[in-house]
């Protein structure tokens, strides 16, 4: 889902610019549906993620999309929400409102899965269409209006509140960990946990800090990745590379060309990238920037909530990689005497 969310991201980034120098008014139908756009890939998250989680675990995207869109359902929640005394076959709930949510689905399509795969061995093939969706349905649902949703919305804003209050408490030290940290997080795939949290903050509060912090990471690549073109004049394969890599990061944030042709590559740009994103990542957090869409791209820049100071850290932090790689060099040596 992360290409729709960049497309929506930028649409969002067209619509502030085009208010902010004066093309349109803030209530202008053009931005209006701008903004709609924007707004409705958030709204229908659950539907979203219901679709991803079901191709990777091959179960039917057209039965997890229900499940999702069933939580979504504006007449059932409209007279649901806030009812005392609410009840189903008996067993009393009470109604949340799923629109925006990560974690409901994220519990909830696994269970599908299981439940999917279970009555695909046992049922005959003659009725797998008949009887599976049916009494998929018919579990799922109420499932996740009963026990699930309730769970999951409070697991979410527990785990969310624990890494918020790190950034009240210990700022600098929650900014440092994730600007130094990201890079390595990224490479193992560990970042995905934390990725839910962040789509959840944007989805439910507008704005998030944690990824914010994080993208100063990507600016430590540039500076990296800029200092290469200049410091491997024997190399023109790894400059070559490095010079394709800058377009990608600066317009849709992708970091993989840098992170696969010199981070990993090189330890000493490895430990480059954890300084300058710790550096960056601590000044992030000093002057409370956020992020209102999750990519980054030049053209996103002003999304972010105090983008200016958000920007000169950033850049900040492109120079300290910079200057490191120019300084030290970015080959090292083993025990051995054999160059990385």
């Amino acid at each position: 889902m992360l290409p729709a969310m960049a497309g929506v991201g930028l649409i969002k980034a067209l619509s502030i610019t085009l208010s902010g120098i004066g093309v349109f008014s803030a209530k202008a139908p053009t931005l209006m549906i701008f903004n709609g756009i924007y707004n409705a890939f958030f709204y229908f998250l659950p539907i979203i993620i219901s679709i991803s989680m079901a191709r990777k675990f091959k179960v039917d995207i057209y039965v997890a999309a229900a499940i999702g869109a069933s939580i979504l359902e504006p007449t059932m929640i409209m007279k649901l929400i806030g009812v005392k005394g609410t009840s189903f076959l008996g067993i009393p709930f009470s109604m949340e409102n799923y629109s925006s949510t990560v974690f409901p689905v994220l519990i909830a399509i696994p269970i599908y899965t299981l439940i999917y795969k279970f009555m695909k061995k046992r049922i005959s093939s003659n009725y797998h269409t008949l009887l599976i969706p049916f009494i998929s349905l018919l579990i799922m649902v109420p499932f996740i209006i009963l026990i699930i949703g309730p769970i999951a919305v409070g697991l979410g804003d527990m785990i969310s509140g624990l890494i918020m209050s790190l950034f009240s408490v210990a700022p600098i030290l929650a900014g440092l960990l994730l600007g130094g940290l990201w890079e390595i997080l990224v490479t193992f795939g560990l970042h995905w946990a934390i990725m839910p949290i962040v789509i959840s903050n944007i989805a439910t509060k507008g704005a998030d800090s944690i990824l914010a912090c994080a993208g100063a990471a990507t600016w430590a690549a540039i500076g990296i990745a800029i200092a290469l073109i200049f410091k491997a004049k024997k190399d023109p394969e790894l400059r070559s590379v490095m010079a394709a890599a800058i377009i990608p990061v600066l317009f849709a944030g992708i970091t993989e060309p840098i992170v696969y042709g010199a981070l990993l590559r090189y330890r000493k740009c490895m430990a480059y990238v954890i300084v300058a994103g710790a550096i960056g990542g601590a000044i992030t957090a000093v002057v409370k920037g956020q992020i209102t869409v999750m990519f980054f791209s030049i053209l996103s820049l002003q999304t972010s909530i105090n983008w200016i100071p958000m920007t000169i850290g950033g850049i900040v932090t492109a120079i300290i990689g910079f200057v490191l790689v120019m300084l030290f060099g970015y080959k090292g040596s083993n025990k051995n005497g054999i160059k990385d």
